[in-house]
């Protein structure tokens, strides 16, 4: 990254300005040099660019920045989510699931976890649905375990906890893998694209399957 910050430095530096690109040129004389030119915008970037800092990347060591090896330290590339896996039950769409953009999944199904020391109340309401991001599974405990648990954010000593993998993941829920009803064969290249909503349609149909009508919370990662 720093080479290519001091290549990108270097062409700004050397870069003219509008101004120089838009006026006309002035030939010098005969026999004189040609002018210079010291523009003061690009003045502070010559200074940084002849800044000690900088001047330190060109003496970089050998096998520092460009070319180098990647670690061999398997530990520094571990995965954020742990055991990556498709453990844990399965809802299946009773319907045809029309998504967004107007594709028909024939047979859509989420694969889904969930996790808690009590059971739901009397108005079935005490749920949090957890989100993962969007490489993720459904295993709340291996990527987000310090936050689970009795006491814990996601207290499973008050709450049913929900963690449902995406739709075109993976990790269990329909995807590409998957086999097409209509062709006894695997999606592959044909898998239609399915969005964010068509993601939290599917689930809101898990939690109605499950007797849940409403929740306390929805938490989530990026996707």
């Amino acid at each position: 990254h720093s080479s290519i910050f001091q290549y990108l430095l270097l062409l700004l530096v050397r870069a003219p300005t509008t101004s120089d690109r838009l006026a006309p040129r002035r030939r010098s004389p005969r026999g004189s040099s040609p002018r210079r030119h010291d523009g003061a915008m690009f003045s502070p970037l010559r200074r940084l660019a002849g800044s000690p800092a900088l001047r330190s990347l060109r003496r970089r060591p050998p096998g520092v920045g460009r070319g180098a090896p990647l670690s061999s330290d398997s530990s520094s590339m571990s995965d954020e989510y742990g055991a990556m896996t498709s453990d844990g039950s399965t809802y299946a769409h009773p319907v045809p699931f029309v998504l967004e953009n107007g594709s028909v999944l024939e047979r859509a199904e989420l694969r889904y976890r969930t996790y808690s020391d009590t059971v739901l109340n009397a108005r079935r309401d005490n749920v949090v649905v957890v989100c993962h991001a969007l490489t993720g599974n459904a295993a709340l405990d291996e990527w987000w375990g310090g936050l689970l648990g009795p006491g814990r954010a996601f207290d499973t000593s008050k709450y049913v906890v929900v963690c449902a993998n995406i739709l075109g993941s993976c990790y269990g829920s329909t995807n590409p893998a998957s086999v097409d009803p209509a062709t006894g064969a695997a999606y592959g290249a044909d898998f239609p694209d399915v969005s964010v909503a068509d993601t939290v349609r599917l689930q809101l149909a898990l939690l109605r399957d499950m007797g849940i009508g409403s929740v306390a919370a929805v938490v989530g990662g990026s996707f």
